[in-house]
This record gives structure tokens, sequence and C-alpha cells, in this order.
């Protein structure tokens, strides 16, 4: 027994020979980049090579592509961070490239009336207690560990959910794996939930260059919430910046942000000008003591806010892959109470970013004389069923027609209220509609008798009629497990 203690290393010696190792890998990976991507390449191909035709070679794959996945968010999250660090130490032409562009974000977004920054007082004097409110409510949300963690969790969450259910097919069978699923679902939406609702106040400005540039932007989630590829934010957890690739700096600066790409600056520079191209008018002054009188008579009438509005849509957003999950497993496949509610929930939560819209542009409406405003029953509902339908409405039945007004300046809330992000984050949830074709009963009765059909077609052409019968199965293949066609993840 002493002989076996004395030869068995002591915990501090583990954990360092671990930390020496990670960082020889790291700084192996920044150094070697473009190896690196190869191998990551060829790996993806290896993956497939393995025997697919048994439970187990299916495991293999899934439980790879999972691994290999989660390796390249790994890789590119030490890409950026090396690539934050050459530009923050850029000297001559290029650096001040950076620093010019830097400052004309600054000064463009510093003349907004809706933007702070906050500031740093030369002597600590004590301000009354509302202006310590107001400086509180305008300090951004800090990123603490916990929520890092819970996004890092998310990301691991989202790689192996297939393999998860795999598992659970293999353990407890086809029939009996939707407990797990629903567990799985209910622990992403409690997550997404919390991450939701902690993270109030305003959200940092995009193209300014500037961290602490703030904007009464609505918070929404992109990409299930999970732990981004690139990012401003601090790095946290297993990846962290390589050794020496991050200049020094105190815990509350971030690395300098990628500047000199020219398709950064032009979308920055594109979504700048539609946000606030109203306000480059002579008539900015007017807009924004509009804008504050129908902020106030709607907090008087108790009127519902964009803000609350899109935190709904956030809401429904979130708890829909949980309840579709909570239906299949009580109901069944062959119904169409699953489809239909989850269906209903994905509607109304893409809805709610149009009516925020109408009800943003109601209120800037309500302080302005000569300005046209339907009624705000009017403007969200002819938001939820689109224009063009609500037009045919207005011929048929004779409905309160929508002005041009009103319309120019819901267009105008639209890229007030939501940055370039959001707006791509809503394309895609719309996108991902398109798995209701995988799902059952829809499946069995109109997609795999529509794709058998084409697939009987093509099949009689040459090479062609191949790739028919390897998408036909394909399409079998994903449709079996939940994770693939659920839309529930950021990478579908």
């Amino acid at each position: 027994m002493r002989l076996l203690s004395k030869t068995t290393p002591p915990p501090q010696a583990k954990a360092s020979k671990m930390n020496t190792t990670k960082e020889r890998y790291e700084a192996f990976v920044t150094k070697n980049e473009p190896l690196v991507r190869k191998l990551q390449e060829v790996a993806n191909i290896l993956v497939f090579l393995l025997p697919g035709n048994t439970v187990d070679g299916e495991l293999a794959q899934e439980a790879g592509l999972a691994a290999i996945n989660l390796f390249v968010i790994y890789h590119n999250l030490l890409f950026e961070a090396k690539k934050k660090c050459a530009l923050a130490s850029q000297t001559g032409r290029k650096g001040g490239l950076a620093a010019a562009q830097v400052a004309v974000r600054a000064s463009r977004v510093s003349m907004l009336p809706n933007t702070t920054t906050p500031p740093t007082p030369p002597a600590p004097t004590k301000a009354p207690p509302s202006q310590e409110a107001a400086q509180q409510t305008m300090h951004p949300p800090k990123d603490t560990t916990s929520r890092s963690a819970l996004r890092l969790a998310l990301t691991i969450c989202a790689h192996t959910e297939v393999v998860a259910e795999m598992v659970a097919i293999r353990l407890v069978g086809d029939a009996n794996k939707w407990p797990v699923i629903t567990m799985i679902e209910g622990l992403k939406s409690f997550a997404r939930t919390w991450l939701l609702t902690t993270a109030d106040g305003p959200r940092v400005g995009e193209g300014s260059g500037d961290r602490n540039t703030l904007l009464g932007l609505p918070r929404v989630q992109h990409h299930g919430c999970q732990y981004p590829s690139t990012s401003n934010e601090p790095l946290a957890g297993p990846f962290s910046a390589p050794p020496g690739a991050m200049p020094p700096s105190s815990s509350s600066e971030t690395p300098a942000p990628a500047l000199n790409d020219p398709t950064t600056v032009m979308r920055h520079t594109m979504d700048y000008r539609h946000r606030h191209r109203r306000r480059w008018s002579h008539n900015n002054i007017l807009a924004s003591v509009s804008r504050s009188v129908s902020r106030s008579v709607s907090a008087a009438v108790s009127l519902p806010t964009p803000q609350k509005i899109v935190r709904i849509g956030e809401l429904l957003h979130i708890m829909r892959p949980l309840v579709y999950a909570l239906c299949r497993w009580r109901v069944g496949a062959h119904k169409w109470t699953p489809l239909l509610v989850s269906g209903l929930m994905d509607f109304f939560s893409a809805s709610c970013t149009d009516i925020a819209a109408a009800v943003q542009a109601h209120l800037q409406g309500q302080g302005k004389e000569g300005a046209p405003n339907p009624t705000l029953i009017t403007a969200m509902v002819q938001a939820v069923v689109g224009r063009h339908v609500w037009g045919m409405l207005t011929v048929l039945f004779g409905l309160q027609a929508i002005p041009a007004a009103f319309a120019e300046r819901q267009n105008a809330a639209m890229y007030e209220l939501y940055s370039f992000e959001d707006r791509a984050e809503f394309n895609r949830r719309r996108a991902l509609w398109m798995y209701y074709l995988l799902r059952d009963p829809l499946f069995d009765r109109l997609t795999r008798p529509m794709f058998a059909k084409v697939a009987g077609v093509l099949s009689y052409i040459p090479l062609v009629g191949g790739l028919a019968d390897y998408a036909m199965f394909s399409l079998e293949y994903y449709q079996k497990k939940h994770f693939w066609f659920s839309g529930s993840s950021s990478g579908r």
C-alpha cells in the first residue's frame, strides 16, 4: 500500500499536466490552421466510410460526426481569437484604417438620441437615486460564467442529441424513446428560457466598434442561443484562447472586432443606413419628440409594447419543440394534433415579429398630425394575415384599408426594432418550416408517396436514377430521428 501511494501522482500534478497538454494542442492548432482545416475535411469523409448497415455502424457514424463538429467549433474559436489578436496588434496603415473606422462609427452612433455610452466620472460623487437607477438600466447585462457555461452546454447538446436518441432506441426501443426525447427538449427549453428572461436591458449596438454603445432593441435568441462560433464575447470554459495569442488586457476589455473585412464593413454600414435613415432628415428632433409622446401615451393607456410582444414570440419559439415532443409522446405519430399544435406555435411566434413592428408604427403615428393611423386591432390583424391578404379582405368585405404612410412606418419599424442578425434569424426560422414535410402523419400521406413517384420516374435515367434512390434513402433515414427534423437545434 505504501508503494502504491508513493507511485500515484498527486491531483495537482495531473491537472498541471492536462493544462500543459491543452496549451500545446492549442498552440499547434493556431500555428497550423491550413493543416488543421484539411484534417477536419478528411475526418468528415472517413467517418462515412464506417459500415452503416448495422445499428452499431450508424451509432458510430453519428458519434464520430458529433465529435468532429465539436472539434470544429473549438478550432474555429481558436482561429477567431488568433485573428482578433492579429488585428489588435496591427500598426501602420492598416491599424490607422481600423482606428478611423472605429472613430467614425462611434461619432455616428453618439449622435443618436436613443444610444448612450456609460460615463466615467472623474470623482466618486454620489448621484441621486433616480440617476443611479437610470445608469443601471443602461448598462448591458454581463455575460457571467454561468451563462457562458449554459450556452456551451446547449452547443454540446445540439451536436450529441441525435446520438442520445439512437442510444435510447437501442436500449428501450423506438416506441419508448419519447420520454428521453421529452426530457432533453425540456432541459433545453428551461435553459433557453432562463437565458432569455435574465438578459434584460439594452443591447450592444452593431457596427459601432464599441461594446458600450447601447440600443433599445428587443431580445432575440439566435440559433438556439447556443455558443457562437465567432463572437465578440470573451471565450469561456474549454473554448479558451491559446496561450500567448491574446494581448494582455483587463477583464472588462474585449478583443477588437474584425473591422477591415469588406463584407462586415458593408453589412454594418448598410444596416446603419436602413435603421437610422429617418434620423438623418431635418425633422429628427420632431421625430424623437413624437416617439417620446407616443411612448408616454402607450404607458398611460397600457398598450402592449413591442418588446413584450417579441418576448412572447420568443417564448413560443422556445417552447414549441417541447410541446411537440409531449404531443408525440402522449398522442402518437398517426394523429394530426402534434403537427397542428407545432404549426400554430411556429406561426404565432413568427407573427409576433410583424405585430411588434405594427405596434411600433401605430405608436409613432399617434403623435403626428395628418398621419392616418388605423386602429391598433386592425394594425395587428393585418400584420398576422399579411398585407396582400388584408388588401383582398378590404375589397371583399369592405374592411379598413391600411394607409401607405402607415405601411412605410411599419417597414421603418422593422429596421428600427431588429438588427441585421435578428432579421437573418427570422428568415432562418421560416426556412425551418420545410421540416414539416418530414413529420408524421404528413410524411406518410404526402411526402413519401410524392417522392417515391418522382424517384420511380427518374430511375429509368442513367446516373440520375442512382442519385434519386440515394436521395430517397437519405430522406427515409433522417425522418426516423426526431432531432433531425424537429428544427430545435442550431445546425438544422
